[in-house]
């Protein structure tokens, strides 16, 4: 079906225009029944609504007020009681649309609905301005009480959710206590056993010939021999463990580190696309010790070395990071990067971190949730070992003014949604 724009009566000269880029589809009207039991039904009312923004019931119920006639939806079908023409229609959505979609301040259907103490407003995400509509119409009301219906559903919802919440949660408490309980009683088991077998060891018993033994002493240096050589292997054992450990990770930092060198090499050589740098990087990862959060290591790493972390540069390398940087673990190994920069190696300048951060917020590497799990958690398990508690500090002193302004952002959108709740949803 061909598209027109979405123009109205308010921005007719655009309605002709075939490169506007706001379009709909024109109103199509199916004609069915006879005589007392004649209507008209909107085949396509539930595409219009999506594309101007705005519901099927309230798009449904403004046709019925224009025609003065009964509307509803079934079966996501819009009917309006008796026969009207297309272009009868067509004309109706026009005055719609100039009332209800249109921004009165730049005549762009940029808007959605928000309604507070009983007045309907336009929000518009283009030019930003906030504009009553004509709430002279009958529409209104139906929008009010739309509205109300909404916010009493969902909080109806929101009761439900959080007493299902804290059922899981005392259900997992309680498991949990169980186990440990189990495995607590299990210990002492082990443990009992474990004495009454030494207890044994250590009692008196007849030779083969059959004459007494010789009777034991109170004198337990047999059996603190015994422990001592026991807790010695136990140490050997560990310290035999913790090098091989140690020997694992020196290995494991060294083949990042050269394989950082040789992704700033590749980089600096010529101009590289995202597909480039991943190829390179899988390249890196073959055969070696290299794991999918080192990665993000390697090419935060790699841009470092050349000086190539400042805003701007993300921006021009976004590609690159969001085709090594995929799912929140390497989101948190990204800021374990970030916090080794400028917490331990780069720490004069540690008040870059805001922008840093919000530059790789802007570009979608890094969300929200993220960011906020960081910055009021502990510790990350993906942050570097030379991380320590103070540098961990100065890294999120310095993030604090833009994490403060992106929940700022969150609050006064959820705001918008909760109290001035719109008819519909982007």
């Amino acid at each position: 079906m061909a598209s027109i724009a979405i123009a109205g009566n308010l921005n007719k000269d655009k309605k002709a225009d075939p490169a506007y880029r706001y379009k709909m589809e024109p109103v199509l009207g199916k004609l069915e029944g006879k005589g007392n039991g004649s209507k008209t039904c909107i085949v396509n009312c539930k595409e219009i609504a999506e594309q101007l923004h705005r519901t099927p019931t309230v798009l449904c119920k403004f046709f019925g007020c224009e025609l003065a006639t009964q509307s509803r939806i079934t079966n996501e079908r819009a009917i309006i009681n008796g026969h009207h023409a297309n272009k009868v229609l067509q004309q109706h959505l026009d005055t719609f649309i100039d009332k209800f979609v249109l921004c009165p301040t730049c005549l762009l259907p940029e808007t959605k609905l928000s309604v507070k103490g009983g007045d309907i407003y336009h929000k518009c995400k283009a030019c930003g301005s906030k504009n009553l509509v004509d709430m002279t119409h009958k529409l209104c009301t139906f929008i009010v009480k739309e509205h109300k219906s909404n916010k009493k559903k969902d909080k109806g919802d929101n009761k439900k959710k959080e007493k299902k919440e804290k059922k899981e949660k005392k259900e997992k408490k309680e498991k949990k206590e169980k186990k440990e309980k189990k495995e607590k009683k299990g210990k002492k088991e082990k443990k009992e056993k474990k004495e009454k077998k030494s207890k044994k060891k250590s009692s008196p018993s007849k030779d083969k010939d059959g004459g007494a033994k010789p009777k034991v002493t109170n004198d337990d240096s047999d059996v603190s021999d015994i422990t001592s050589s026991d807790e010695e292997d136990n140490n050997n054992n560990s310290e035999n463990v913790d090098d091989s450990t140690i020997k694992v990770a020196s290995r494991a930092a060294k083949t990042i580190e050269r394989s950082i060198s040789d992704m700033a090499t590749y980089i600096a050589s010529g101009e590289r696309s995202a597909n480039d740098v991943l190829e390179k990087m899988m390249a890196l990862s073959a055969g070696s010790t290299i794991q999918g959060i080192d990665r993000v290591t390697i090419l935060y790493g790699a841009y470092k070395q050349l000086e190539q972390v400042a805003p701007a540069q993300i921006v021009t390398n976004k590609d690159a990071f969001k085709a090594v940087v995929v799912g929140e673990a390497s989101q948190f190994a990204l800021i374990g990067a970030v916090e080794q920069h400028f917490g331990v190696e780069k720490v004069a300048l540690a008040k870059a971190v805001a922008l840093i951060l919000k530059a790789f917020y802007d570009e979608d590497i890094i969300n929200e949730n993220v960011l906020v799990s960081w910055y009021d958690g502990p510790k990350s398990e993906f942050s570097p070992p030379t991380v320590n508690d103070e540098a961990l500090a100065l890294v999120k002193k310095n993030a604090e003014p833009f994490i403060n302004w992106m929940k700022d952002a969150s609050s006064d959108d959820s705001d918008d949604s909760d109290s001035d709740d719109s008819d519909d949803s982007d």
